[in-house]
């Protein structure tokens, strides 16, 4: 089993990788046009300015990725491509949690649902900060494992740098950083000292 599992990940990812650039041609709709409207100005304080505006409540990290990208050729295509990496790159990481916590055939089942399932293959195509989000909140998960397993402060660190983004990112992230911060909580207590 355990010489199938890379195979099998990797062709997730690639099928994830599939569905979703099949669908990523679809026109520029909804909060989509806020993202464009806000991510073409022509230099980052105009992005910041419209972020903080009436046009935007949510919070600059993706804006300011988008903006990036923009710069690389037509922003109906490129102010995607963030959503589209982290959509895929996310998958991968869903088996890596999944491995370290529930073992790698559930983690397999799971990495399976999330590549396959039609709410990620919307956020991964859309010009929005759900797929960063995403990517953000499975990769701080991991850390965090990894830092309660070492204590080693340069993960902490890593931590905080990565639940700082995934703020930055949306804010509905606080959801996913509160559910880790009370599992610590509640499995380390003898540390909470």
């Amino acid at each position: 089993m355990r010489s199938l599992t890379v195979p099998a990940v990797a062709g997730l990812t690639l099928l994830a990788a599939a569905l979703r650039l099949a669908a990523f041609d679809e026109s520029f709709f909804g909060d989509e046009l806020f993202t464009h409207l806000i991510s073409t100005r022509p230099d980052l304080r105009a992005v910041l300015a419209g972020v903080k505006s009436n046009l935007e409540i949510s919070p600059p990290l993706f804006f300011v990725v988008a903006w990036l990208f923009g710069k690389l050729g037509d922003p109906f295509v490129w102010l995607r491509i963030p959503s589209l990496l982290a959509g895929v790159a996310t998958v991968p990481l869903v088996y890596l949690l999944g491995a370290r916590t529930v073992g790698r055939t559930a983690a397999l089942a799971g990495t399976a649902l999330f590549a396959l399932s039609p709410f990620a293959i919307f956020y991964a195509t859309e010009a929005r900060a759900y797929a960063l989000m995403t990517l953000l909140v499975v990769l701080s998960t991991l850390v965090l494992l990894h830092a309660l397993e070492t204590n080693d402060r340069r993960w902490w660190a890593a931590l905080a740098l990565l639940e700082a983004a995934a703020m930055y990112s949306h804010y509905t992230a606080v959801f996913v950083l509160g559910a880790q911060a009370a599992w610590a909580a509640l499995t380390q207590r003898e540390r909470l000292r």
